[in-house]
Parts: structure tokens; sequence; C-alpha cells
């Protein structure tokens, strides 16, 4: 066991993540991530806070689940996360916590300041997705930004998920020394042939939307493209249902509709789809296009945020203007099968140069080698940077 200075031992590095919600592309995120630092530090090191209602999504991923009571976002639910967590600093005493989302973001950093006096881990926060750039008021977006940058003072670094997220923060004043640009990341499929579940009807394209069935996510400017073109050869499934703001879709023919489904089983969707749509209103990065071009499936996607440098337009697929009703329609009416197929290689590559999750672990373990080097560490630990490392060596 490595030593500090005085030579005695040091306590083993254990990270806790805490999150608002269990499912959708945060909670991805965590496992992925989570995963790849369990084979870096050893079973038992990673630890998450989830809504007990979504602790299953964990079962089997090797992370220590603990869970609080949520079902919606409430002034309920807050104060369950803000009391778990105090329990798991105290019980756990983690050298990182990692809080995902700005709920967990702002719940988490007022706790943790709470403790400063006798405990201060290395807090790292990502909003996976600013609120201050969402379709909000101005006024709005200033005071979200202003609660972001008080916050930012009880925080040892700031992950931006996307380069137009790391803009986005400098734009609206938090302080650059704390933001850090690390991308998301998705898993290597593993490769395994898994039968279609699509209907190949000749000259049909299938096409997948993956994710809330919420504004945010414009699964309703999807609909509408295709309700206004009943012509076009083209079958939709779509998985997911809604969670924060839902809209109203139309029920056609040509659409199906699935609920969740666990990444084994969203496979093959990925794999056999000519192409994921992806028609957010704003997006932090978009990882459901990432999840989509590791299967080597080109995305249609709009021209927002991260998707807008994660997609190729043209090459690793289409890229539209959401707030316009005839470039989507004027994309999936572009569509044939034969121009999706020549792009599956452009689009596996581009997912290998820009969001295989091994570069994003790389990135966090780097940050965090940095930040306990400088001093943002719990006090029980001399070097949390040294551990780190001599256990990466022995693996």
């Amino acid at each position: 066991m490595p030593r500090h200075s005085g030579g005695e031992p040091l306590r083993p590095i254990e990270i806790l993540h805490a999150a608002e919600t269990g499912i959708g592309g945060v909670n991805s995120v965590v496992i992925g991530l989570g995963q790849k630092q369990i084979g870096r530090l050893g079973e038992g090191s990673v630890h998450v806070l989830v809504p007990r209602n979504h602790a299953a999504e964990y079962a089997g991923t090797g992370i220590v689940t603990h869970v609080f009571e949520r079902r919606s976002r409430s002034v309920r639910s807050f104060v369950a996360f803000t009391f778990c967590l105090a329990g798991l600093l105290l019980k756990l005493r983690p050298s990182f916590v990692i809080l995902h989302s700005s709920f967990a973001g702002l719940a988490g950093r007022i706790v943790l300041a709470l403790f400063w006096p006798w405990y201060r881990p290395v807090v790292i926060y990502c909003a996976h997705g600013w609120a201050f750039t969402m379709s909000v008021s101005a006024q709005r977006a200033r005071i979200f930004a202003g609660v972001e940058r008080v916050l930012a003072r009880l925080t040892s670094a700031i992950v931006c998920i996307s380069e137009a997220e790391y803009h986005a923060a400098i734009r609206f004043g938090l302080p650059a020394r704390r933001l850090h640009l690390v991308p998301n990341g998705t898993p290597r499929p593993d490769g395994a042939p898994c039968p279609t579940p699509y209907p190949r009807l000749d000259g049909t394209i299938n096409l997948l939307f993956v994710g809330r069935l919420d504004r945010q996510k414009g699964i309703d400017l999807l609909v509408t493209a295709l309700t206004n073109a009943p012509f076009l050869p083209i079958s939709l499934t779509v998985v997911g249902r809604a969670v924060t703001d839902p809209v109203k879709l139309e029920r056609l023919s040509n659409i199906t509709y699935i609920d969740w489904l666990r990444p084994q089983d969203l496979a093959p969707y990925y794999a056999h789809a000519d192409a994921v749509v992806v028609p957010s209103r704003w997006e932090g990065y978009g990882l459901v296009a990432a999840e989509a071009m590791s299967f080597g499936t080109p995305v249609v996607a709009s021209r927002i945020g991260g998707l807008a440098t994660l997609v190729e337009d043209g090459v690793s697929g289409f890229l539209f203007d959401p707030a316009s009703a005839s470039e989507l329609h004027d994309v999936l009416s572009g569509l044939d099968r034969e121009t999706l197929m020549g792009m599956r290689t452009a689009a596996f590559r581009r997912w290998e140069q820009v969001a295989d999750i091994q570069d994003m672990e790389r990135r966090y373990f780097i940050l965090m080698q940095s930040l306990a080097a400088n001093g943002h560490r719990v006090k029980e630990i001399a070097s949390a940077a040294d551990i780190v490392g001599s256990q990466a060596e022995s693996r």
C-alpha cells in the first residue's frame, strides 16, 4: 500500500459519483466512466448515488450503488438527495466526488461546503448541458449563469463535455482556471453478431430515435416532419419515454414506440438502423449520436452544441437547423440507403477519433492526478496522485 512521507499507510482511493437520475445520457456516462475507473483502481473503489427507482440500471456494473427517493424533480427529491449525500460523505469520506447535472451540482456543492472545516475532497462538477444555454429568457440565463459562477468557488474543477459547452461557459463568465474540456465518450461495442429488430421492407429506410420524449430532445420536430411527408419510405423506431417536459406526438402507422431498453438490448437497434436521428433543440454533447457512430451508424442531427462538431455534415451524417421546419424535411426526403451505407465507415472512424470512452477516462484520470497534486485533496491523503499512479502501474 502507498505511504506518505511519514511512513503511515494511505487509505484507498474511493470515487463517489452523484446524479439526480439513473437513466438516459448521464447514466450512460457514469456507468461507462465508473467501469473504466474500477479497471484502474480496483473493485469497491467506485460508488454512485442515484434514485432508488433507477438503481437496477447499475446491476452487474461493479459500481457500488446507493439510493435516494425521487419520483420527480421537486423540493422533496432535492432534500432526499441532500441528506443521502451527506450520509455517504460521513460514511465513505471519498477522495473524489463527481457531481453530474445541475441538480446534483447545486445540492452537492452546498453540502460539501458545510463539511469543509473537517473534510475536503476533490470536487468535480459536470453540468452535462448548461441551463443558461437552453431555450430560456435572457434574464433566466443570466440568473442561471450567476448561480454557476457562485458555485464554481466551491468546486475543484468544472468539466465541459464539448467545445460548445466550454465556450459558452467562458462567454457567461465562469472562471476559466476551473474549466476543463473532457468530451463525453461511449464504450466500444463488443462486436457480437445480433439479428436485426427491424422488418426489412423493400426500399424502406429504418430510422432510430433514442432518448427522452421531451421538448429538449426535439422528438416532436421529427414526428411533425414525418407527418408532413406521409409518402416518404421511412420507418421510425422511437426508444424512450417522457421524463420532464413531455410533448404531444402524433401516432403514425410508420412509427413504433418502445420503452427504455438496457444497453445490451439497444445494441441491435443501433447496429441495424440505416441512420439515427438526434433532433435536439439544445444539447451539450449528444451522447446518442456518439453511441450510434460507435456502431458505424450515420447520424442526422441538429446543428447545435456538441452535435455540430461530432457529426461531419455529408461525411458521417447530416446536420440541419432545428429552428427550420423545412431543413429536417429536406434531409429526410433526400435520404437513401446506399448513401447511408457508404457513410458507415466514416461514422465509425469519427467515433474512434473523438468519442471513445477510453479517451474520456484518460482525461479524467489526468485531471484527477493534477488536482490532487496541486492541493485539491482530502486532508488524510498526502498525495492522491501517487496512489492513483502507483495503482495504475501495478495493473
